[in-house]
């Protein structure tokens, strides 16, 4: 009796499992403009319009000039080394703790201590020094649970030590988004630039790259007065000239607005989430096209970055329903959602990474890769089709006949799609193939039930992910031999 009733149960359990084992693929499909212009030959899949750069970043002849020749008063192998020093300290920079943050913890270690019984007073007359104990004994615990944090000061030689250190590390991170912008809207000719936090001016190079002809003022803002000597002076040695630059040691009181604004590697110098915040506001309300935001490829620099996107879109989207204005999110991410980085459970950021040529001082041609983490948001207009591309989101895995996609979505979701030679239209599976991390992929994703139970024979073969062909053209050949197989 007993065995009747759980056998449909066993069945049921057995059917569970072959479900959850089975993955059923989203049906995929490329753009139709893009698919046509593959068919057409006249684009070919590793230059499909999703695509934001191959090339490897190198520095302009005149700026390697500018620079080594800045570095002439100084001994080249001890500054260098002292900047390698800098730059794995920023690298593994915090943001400061909050007050409410350290108050709590300093709370916790403090009751910890007491409640071993080694703070208790036997006479009760050497209270007070029990409790000066007590306190030395917790800020030394609290030093090691808390990242300790200081603004960090620079001075003429601290300003050369980071141009060597980040120069060609952000002029190359700054030239991947900027050029992402400048190819997706052509139309787009800034008159002017704001830089907050500009350094060494490495914004102002590369903007001068792509828009030397349009933009007119450049306004680069810098508390540090030496730094914004030194970026003055590498700017005179530019090639082209960069023409109205202006350095100011504060953000410009007055209503001005620039068609590009731009935050890169500052958010982290600011004391406390109040500053930043209000920061980031001024900035968007002094943006009339282009906000940029840039910070550190760690998770230090990604929680800042989704920070200031947490914050610029809960006002979107309330100017939205107030019909104010349209804005929305340029880059990385294809949705104004929450980041499903941040709450996949991995603490994994969201970056991205970008090769270059570094500043060299021998001979030879080492390639670096810097990560980063970013986001870009558009004023005056909504979000298209295009614009809602998925990414990729980290590196692609591939085989001769399968290509692991792993993006994120305009649902706001992370998803790995795997396109398959046998399974999936020529032209989608070797854009693909052929897409790397940071690419946009021209395709449209559905996950509806109903939409994937049409399809037709578009299930995952598991064993399809481990052949291997070592040539395209090899694919009938080795069909014939896996059937010859099997007939055995």
């Amino acid at each position: 009796m007993f065995k009747k009733i759980n056998l449909p149960l066993k069945l049921q359990s057995c059917q569970c499992a072959t479900n959850a084992a089975r993955k059923i693929p989203p049906v995929v499909k490329l753009n139709e403009e893009v698919n046509n212009l593959l068919k057409e030959e006249k684009l070919k899949p590793r230059k499909q319009p999703g695509v934001v750069l191959r090339t490897v970043v190198e520095l302009p002849k005149w700026l390697i000039k500018a620079m080594k020749r800045a570095l002439e008063e100084h001994p080249k192998k001890t500054i260098v080394q002292d900047a390698i020093e800098l730059y794995r300290h920023l690298n593994g920079r915090h943001p400061p703790p909050e007050q409410e943050l350290i108050n709590q913890k300093y709370a916790e270690e403090s009751k910890k201590l007491a409640e071993s019984g080694k703070y208790v007073s036997l006479d009760g007359q050497d209270d007070e020094k029990v409790q000066e104990q007590l306190h030395k004994d917790t800020l030394k615990l609290l030093r090691k649970k808390v990242h300790p944090w200081a603004p960090i000061e620079y001075d003429k030689y601290r300003g050369l030590m980071y141009m060597i250190a980040r120069g060609a590390h952000d002029y190359a991170i700054m030239y991947r988004i900027l050029k992402e912008i400048q190819t997706r809207d052509p139309k787009f000719k800034p008159e002017s630039l704001m830089d907050f936090g500009s350094g060494v001016g490495s914004v102002s190079w590369v903007a001068s790259q792509f828009w030397q002809k349009s933009l007119r003022e450049y306004m680069c803002v810098d508390a540090s007065e030496k730094m914004c000597d030194l970026a003055g002076w590498i700017a005179k040695l530019a090639e082209p000239k960069i023409r109205n630059i202006f350095f100011k040691q504060y953000l410009p009181v007055t209503n001005d607005k620039y068609d590009i604004v731009v935050c890169a590697f500052t958010l982290m110098e600011l004391p406390d989430r109040k500053t930043r915040i209000e920061t980031i506001l001024n900035l968007w309300r002094k943006t009339d096209k282009y906000l940029v935001i840039v910070d550190q490829g760690t998770n230090a620099g990604f929680k800042l970055i989704n920070e200031a996107r947490d914050f610029i879109t809960n006002m979107i989207n309330t100017h939205k329903k107030r019909e104010l204005y349209e804005a929305f999110i340029f880059s990385p991410c294809p949705h104004e959602l929450q980041c499903p980085r941040y709450e996949d459970g991995t603490n994994t950021p969201c970056n991205f990474e970008v090769r270059f040529f570094p500043l060299q001082f021998r001979r030879g041609h080492m390639i670096y890769n810097e990560r980063y983490s970013y986001v870009v948001f558009k004023k005056g207009s909504s979000r298209e089709d295009n614009d809602k591309w998925p990414r990729l989101v980290r590196e692609t895995i591939t085989h001769s006949r399968m290509a692991i996609c792993r993006m994120c979505t305009s649902e706001g979701k992370l998803q790995e799609i795997i396109f398959s030679k046998g399974k999936h239209e020529k032209f989608l599976f070797r854009c693909g193939k052929k897409s790397l991390w940071g690419d946009r992929l021209p395709i449209e994703i559905n996950n509806s039930s109903e939409v994937i139970s049409e399809a037709k024979g578009e299930e995952i073969i598991d064993n399809e992910a481990t052949e291997e062909v070592t040539d395209d053209e090899d694919e009938e050949t080795n069909d014939k031999d896996e059937k010859k197989k099997l007939n055995l």
